[in-house]
């Protein structure tokens, strides 16, 4: 029977909980948006995700309401096929989130893509951020 090493069981889960969530922001001169995707891939099962959208004023971490923000999610199933949730659309708000996406095999890769603007008809600030198993 082998000995576990629990000091590199330790180690392990700590980067696993490090790079599961992967922000990405990005700036514009009065508030920037900020994409988050986290998930998890449990001992047994396939892993899933959700992502979620939020714009902050551009000098500190307060929320900052926008005319529209957005977030989609999808996932590639080890290259046997994809899913989404499609757009989720809130309007003058800060926040935006999908529901949780599940893959349909083991290994996947999960992309969420944010997106914000403060103009009627202006141009779409976009982030993108993905995790994978």
């Amino acid at each position: 029977m082998r000995k576990l090493n629990y000091k590199k069981i330790v180690l392990a889960i700590l980067l696993v909980v490090l790079f599961i969530s992967v922000p990405a922001i990005t700036s514009d001169a009065s508030w920037r948006l900020r994409g988050n995707t986290s998930g998890s891939r449990p001992l047994i099962g396939n892993p899933s995700a959700s992502s979620m959208s939020t714009t902050l004023q551009a000098n500190n971490e307060n929320r900052f309401n926008v005319l529209t923000v957005r977030v989609s999610l999808s996932v590639n199933n080890n290259g046997t096929g994809t899913a989404t949730t499609g757009w989720v659309t809130q309007n003058n708000t800060s926040r935006a989130a999908t529901g949780t996406l599940r893959a349909s095999t083991r290994s996947a890769a999960f992309t969420g893509t944010h997106e914000a603007r403060n103009v009627a008809g202006g141009a779409w600030t976009r982030v993108t951020t993905s995790i994978a198993w």
